[in-house]
């Protein structure tokens, strides 16, 4: 599984990037911070894409990305909601690292 990491503070990232490495099957990729993250999926051809996102933007992405999980973590990093799973978003309270994983995963 193709992950995208893109738009995220460096701590963010760094935990996720720690966290999605030690897992066999996923293979990150990274996209530069602030770049349009519609051309990164169209060039990275990500099956997971997670960043930091207001809803409406991400419902934009997961729209124009289908077949595309899309993970958006909000401003606070507190909550994220995870669109692509099933025809609502999915609504994550805890945005640890396993959960996310799981999340991917389609296993929460």
């Amino acid at each position: 599984m193709r992950v995208l990491l893109t738009n995220l503070p460096p701590l963010l990232n760094d935990i996720l990037s720690e966290a999605l490495a030690g897992e066999s099957d996923i293979e990150i990729v990274r996209g530069m911070a602030n770049r349009d993250v519609q051309s990164l999926a169209t060039e990275l051809s990500p099956d997971v894409i997670i960043l930091q996102s207001s809803r409406e933007n991400s419902e934009a992405i997961a729209r124009t990305s289908r077949g595309t999980t899309v993970v958006a973590i909000d401003a606070t990093g507190e909550h994220a909601l995870v669109f692509g799973v099933g025809e609502k978003p999915v609504l994550l309270a805890d945005v640890s690292p396993t959960t996310i994983i799981m999340a991917i995963r389609g296993t929460t």
